[in-house]
């Protein structure tokens, strides 16, 4: 394992009073011992990079918007173009044809 990417995680310190209120853990977001038990499965298949989902985001998504990044490189379009509106239509059809 080179890389780990722990994506949406949730660990307590963010946004949280450390005098007052503790706040809950969103939904969407994964713990810090779930990145810890998916970190351990990868590393024992001999992962190299371990790009970690959470509870709203696959790892296929993760893949599709990885490729679709790439692709902003590869063919010369503007950088972030998933988040550009006038790409946005396009982006959503293309990943939605994608099976990664």
């Amino acid at each position: 394992m080179h890389l780990l990417i722990p994506g949406w995680t949730f660990t307590g310190l963010s946004g949280n009073n450390p005098f007052g209120e503790k706040k809950e853990k969103p939904k969407g977001a994964w713990s810090a011992e779930q990145v810890v038990e998916y970190l351990e499965d990868k590393m024992a298949k001999g992962t190299f990079y371990i790009v970690c989902p959470d509870n709203d985001v696959s790892e296929s998504m993760d893949r599709k918007r990885i490729a679709w990044a790439a692709n902003d490189l590869i063919t010369g379009r503007p950088p972030l173009t998933r988040w550009r509106e006038d790409y946005q239509k396009e982006a959503e059809d293309w990943m939605g044809k994608q099976d990664l």
